[in-house]
């Protein structure tokens, strides 16, 4: 029944639609007559298109578009004549390049004739136009005036796409500017944004001139290679500095940027070893530099982990007040029904907590292998809190509720449950947590280490860019 509704409602509206679109025919044929008597034959034959637009089926705009469409494109034919008589023969190509785009525009409705020999007059005219084009955009990109040589170039193109080597002069007009700022911006040092213009360069034209070669010289000489050396800590931080070490590689390598590279651990440990070097501390500029050019970095990551404390509470146990909700089914001998009528059972319940926290200082440096200069420096004052909190009820705690109470054995004005919402959902959390165990000590030491490296990992990404 719903999909025949559907189908109706659809078939109306078409209805409706079609009938707009005719009158709309109508009324645009309406307006085409009226022109076409005030004698406006470009104007009349512009509204009777319009009417077959809206309608092909109008049979009297039709014919009219024949007619007025006609008389049209005679005029614009007649004009182009003039030109080429006259010699004017770029004027006279583009006369009649607009008599053929109005043709190919009235052809889906009627079928104006243009005759065979015209053809001829524009292909000679064309010739003409064609080449004064070409010469004026290879003036322009001699002088390298690209942007003024496209112009020509791509009125030729729209012409005759295929004349003589315009597609490679084209291409070589667009890529040219582009290649010369790449180099300018190569020789300034900014190696970043030339390597992207150069990426642009082979991406449109392949192998263009010494694109490829600049590009990976703007990589190379570009690249920012960093080696993370052990961070410094008490004996007993050895995971942690080894993890905070093992994270700072992994942020600063998760974005995949070409010119910001950081050396594999194994790799530098394996230069380290063999070199004998301590690289823990401070490092003079002469030690800086040496350390540099056997990593094969310029930069490079030192740290040390101070303050360490680790605060724990221990497993705390709670006796809290609560009530337990019953309801009980009476009868009103007055009004004579049955009513339900809610009763609190006082209780008890038990909350467990325990709270964990690790405060540390992390300094980390950024270090000019080249200079012995310190780049980039930042101090993280850092603290990572875990909180442990549930609670046990013997019973089932979907009716139970917080509250207060003087005294389990006798009422008390003082006596109160708190049946609000929030207290109630806050109860249930706290009776549904299924985690009841404490993160570890070295868990929590990873999570801040990790948030440390993070953030640095972006400090460095961020100096990175300054840099041009």
């Amino acid at each position: 029944m719903i999909k025949r509704v559907v189908s109706v409602l659809l078939f109306v509206g078409l209805v409706i639609l079609f009938q707009t679109s005719c009158n709309s025919s109508k009324s645009y044929s309406k307006k085409g007559v009226q022109l076409r008597e005030a004698g406006l034959t470009e104007e009349a034959a512009e509204y009777f298109l319009l009417a077959l637009q809206k309608n092909a089926n109008n049979i009297d705009a039709r014919i009219a578009l024949k007619k007025e469409g006609q008389r049209l494109l005679d005029e614009k034919l007649e004009k182009f004549y003039r030109l080429y008589t006259a010699e004017d023969f770029i004027g006279a190509t583009l006369k009649y390049i607009e008599a053929l785009d109005y043709k190919r525009t009235v052809d889906p409705y009627v079928k104006l004739e243009l005759a065979p020999y015209y053809a001829d007059y524009f292909e000679e005219s064309k010739k003409v136009y064609l080449e004064d084009k070409y010469q004026k955009a290879s003036k322009l990109i001699d002088e390298n005036k690209f942007e003024a040589a496209n112009v020509y170039l791509k009125e030729i193109q729209e012409v005759d796409p295929t004349y003589k080597d315009v597609a490679s002069l084209k291409n070589y007009s667009d890529v040219e500017p582009i290649y010369i700022d790449a180099v300018v911006d190569f020789e300034a040092k900014r190696y970043r944004k030339a390597y992207g213009l150069f990426s642009r360069v082979i991406k449109m034209s392949g192998n263009y001139k010494q694109a490829a070669y600049y590009k990976n010289e703007s990589l190379k000489l570009g690249r920012l290679t960093i080696a993370v050396l052990d961070i410094e800590a008490d004996k007993s931080l050895e995971s942690m500095s080894s993890s905070l070490n093992r994270f700072i590689l992994q942020a600063g390598s998760r974005k995949k940027d070409p010119f910001l590279v950081y050396l594999d651990r194994e790799s530098t440990q394996a230069v380290v070893s063999e070199q004998k070097l301590g690289l823990t501390g401070l490092l003079d500029e002469k030690t800086v530099a040496e350390t540099g050019k056997l990593l094969g970095a310029k930069m490079l990551v030192r740290g040390k982990i101070a303050d360490y404390k680790h605060i724990n509470t221990g497993l705390t146990k709670l006796i809290k007040q609560g009530y337990y909700e019953s309801v009980v089914r009476k009868f009103d001998k007055i009004k004579g029904y049955y009513y339900n009528q809610k009763t609190y059972e006082k209780t008890e319940y038990t909350v467990y907590s325990m709270e964990r926290t690790i405060e540390c200082r992390i300094e980390l440096t950024l270090v000019s292998a080249e200079t012995g200069e310190v780049v980039l420096s930042q101090t993280y004052p850092s603290q990572e809190t875990h909180k442990l909190e549930y609670a046990v009820y013997s019973k089932d705690s979907k009716n139970l509720y917080p509250g207060y109470y003087k005294s389990k054995s006798y009422a008390s004005p003082d006596d109160k449950v708190n049946t609000s919402l929030i207290a109630k959902q806050k109860l249930d959390r706290m009776i549904n947590e299924k985690n009841r165990e404490m993160v570890s000590e070295e868990e929590i030491k990873n999570e801040l280490v990790q948030l440390v490296a993070q953030n640095w990992a972006w400090k460095i990404r961020k100096y990175e860019k300054e840099l041009e």
